[in-house]
C-alpha cells in the first residue's frame, strides 16, 4: 500500500502545476455543487425548474469533467514525450 502512495505522490509532482492548480479549484466546487444538488433535491427546490436542474448538473458534470480531462491528456503528453525521448 506505502508503494502505491508513494508512487501517487511522483505521479502528482510530475503533473503540470496549471493541472494541479485547477484541479484544486474544480473538485472542491465540484464536491459542494453535489452536496448542494442533492441538499436542494431533499428539499424540492428543483420542482418545475427544469433549466435550473440542467444548468446545475451541466456545471456539476463539468467541475468534474475538466480536471479529468485534464489529468488524462497531461499523462497522454507525458507518455508520448517520453517515447520520442
Amino acid at each position: 500500500m506505502y508503494a502505491h502512495l508513494q508512487a501517487m505522490r511522483h505521479w502528482w509532482r510530475d503533473t503540470p502545476s496549471s493541472v494541479r492548480w485547477v484541479a484544486g479549484v474544480c473538485l472542491p466546487l465540484g464536491t459542494l455543487a453535489v452536496a448542494l444538488g442533492i441538499y436542494g433535491d431533499s428539499h424540492r427546490w428543483w420542482n418545475d425548474r427544469a433549466f435550473l436542474t440542467n444548468l446545475t448538473s451541466g456545471l456539476t458534470s463539468l467541475l468534474f469533467g475538466v480536471p479529468t480531462a485534464l489529468f488524462v491528456l497531461s499523462s497522454l503528453g507525458a507518455a508520448q514525450a517520453q517515447a520520442r525521448d
